[in-house]
């Protein structure tokens, strides 16, 4: 009867000792999960932030391109009217 009893006390160990562990294993893996969905949500931000970026630099571009084509057009007519000068 000692040894039923001595085997139901160190069973009962065991399983708080198990319980134990599978509470720290759940809390690391809440702790792991939000920071996952921290870092997806930062991810997001910076993918959003990337995306009006490349936009901003379109319009840039853009911009650039007309400026251009202006600066050649008087470049264009500076040179004729020279020419018209002589």
């Amino acid at each position: 009867m000692l040894s039923v009893k001595k085997k139901i006390q160190t069973l009962q160990l065991q399983i708080d000792e198990a319980d134990e562990r599978a509470n720290d294993v759940q809390r690391e893996l809440d702790s792991e999960k939000k920071e996952r969905e921290k870092a997806e949500g930062d991810v997001a931000s910076l993918n959003r932030r990337i995306q009006l970026v490349e936009e901003e630099l379109d319009r840039a571009q853009e911009r650039l391109a007309t400026a251009l084509q202006k600066l050649e057009e008087a470049e264009k007519a500076a040179d004729e009217a020279k020419g018209d000068d002589r």
